[in-house]
């Protein structure tokens, strides 16, 4: 063992002195974090990090509320916006969690758990993803493009995804296709959206 991973180790059992629910791992880019509320341990993660730093290992300090694991990986995904418009990469069905990469590993269960759903949305990463598996937007017949809907604080951004679906029944839509909301961008006070369409396909 090198000489910083066990300096490292030892502070991991430090930290896990003053915070018993601390937590060591890797993040889904690949970096080291130690995961602890550091408000309560007197040394901070300032001395760990600048020594890391010293000896060229990469060493996040994390708060237990901004980072959470992947249930299929084990990786920490980061899930505090850095600013307006960052949409985490991490998706969540029911109980689980899924990071980023394992969420495209997962297409099929996610596309089951979101279609036909206008309370739920796939985030902007997993767009391509859908698209793979047969997934068009709606169109917009006078730009010749998707359908953007906006959703939030302006006047004229409320458009509702309940009554987006129900006019897509009322117009036939939905007897041959099933479908997705799909957020394609976010702002302070507003959202944009779209839908995702694809043939229903005929049961075996």
């Amino acid at each position: 063992m090198e000489k910083t991973d066990r300096v490292i180790e030892k502070y991991v059992e430090l930290v896990e002195k003053f915070d018993s629910n601390m937590s060591y791992g890797e993040t889904v880019d690949g970096e080291n974090i130690i995961i602890a509320d550091w408000n309560d341990i007197p040394f901070g993660s300032y001395r760990l990090e600048q020594y890391c730093e010293k000896h060229d290992t990469e060493l996040i300090c994390g708060y237990q509320d901004e980072y959470i694991m992947c249930d299929h990986c084990y990786k920490y995904v980061y899930t505090t916006p850095g600013c307006y418009g960052d949409i985490p990469k991490y998706t969540q069905i029911e109980c689980e969690i899924l990071c980023g990469d394992c969420s495209k590993e997962f297409i099929h269960e996610i596309i089951e758990f979101h279609q036909n759903d206008p309370t739920l949305a796939i985030k902007p990463y997993l767009i391509e993803a859908v698209k793979e598996q047969g997934f068009v937007c709606l169109d917009d017949d006078e730009s010749e493009s998707c359908v953007r809907f906006e959703n939030g604080f302006h006047q004229g951004q409320d458009d509702n995804p309940r009554e987006i679906a129900a006019k897509m029944e009322k117009e036939g839509i939905l007897d041959k296709y099933d479908y997705l909301f799909a957020i394609t961008d976010a702002g302070q006070f507003d959202l944009a959206f779209t839908v995702m369409l694809r043939e229903k396909m005929e049961d075996a």
